[in-house]
């Protein structure tokens, strides 16, 4: 308990340095993370950590926190999701099952900072704006997976095979963890009654 006390909150160990990385080069990142050159970046799991506090935080603070707590809570199973598919589609990489949990949490990361963006702009004012504000979160959902695959897998993958295979990934994962909340939710809903 007291390492993830002291690791969360010392925060002088290369945050900045990760966080750079995480927003230039992500892949690239979970690649070197995985090689075992982990001493010049914070902690991913972390981070992620502080990530989720950050949004709950904004959320209380604009007054925009809502009943579903429970389905934000459960971004977390994105995770072992994520990775289980990634290690079924790249195997080829010859990453085991925990090296795909570092770059599903690269990918979760990214994921809770368009629920960030998303929390903090404006509510759409007509049909169209919220349309448009809709295809271009899929849009941004799908880009920076495909984004970290690339950048992870681009010696051992085509461009097409990588976006493929990160379509299939984003779509299974997304219904997977949709039933698993809806699912969940309503258990916990009629276990509380």
């Amino acid at each position: 308990m007291h390492d993830l006390i002291h690791g969360v909150w010392h925060l002088d160990r290369g945050m900045l340095y990760t966080l750079k990385a995480l927003f230039i080069r992500p892949g690239y990142m979970a690649k070197e993370y995985i090689e075992g050159k982990r001493v010049q970046y914070y902690n991913i799991f972390y981070l992620l950590l502080l990530m989720f506090a950050v949004i709950f935080f904004v959320e209380s603070w604009m007054g925009k926190h809502q009943d579903n707590f429970h389905y934000k809570a459960t971004y977390i199973t994105f995770i072992p999701i994520y990775a289980s598919l990634g290690f079924l589609f790249f195997r080829r990489m010859k990453y085991n099952f925990f090296e795909h949990v570092i770059v599903a949490a690269v990918v979760v990361f990214w994921q809770q900072i368009i629920n960030l963006i998303s929390i903090i702009e404006p509510e759409a004012t007509s049909i169209n704006m919220y349309y448009a504000k809709t295809i271009l979160h899929i849009i941004v959902a799908f880009l920076f997976p495909t984004i970290i695959y690339y950048q992870l897998a681009k010696e051992k993958f085509k461009p097409l095979g990588i976006l493929w295979r990160t379509i299939c990934i984003v779509v299974i994962a997304t219904i997977f963890h949709d039933y698993f909340v809806s699912y969940t939710g309503f258990f916990i809903r009629s276990v509380l009654k």
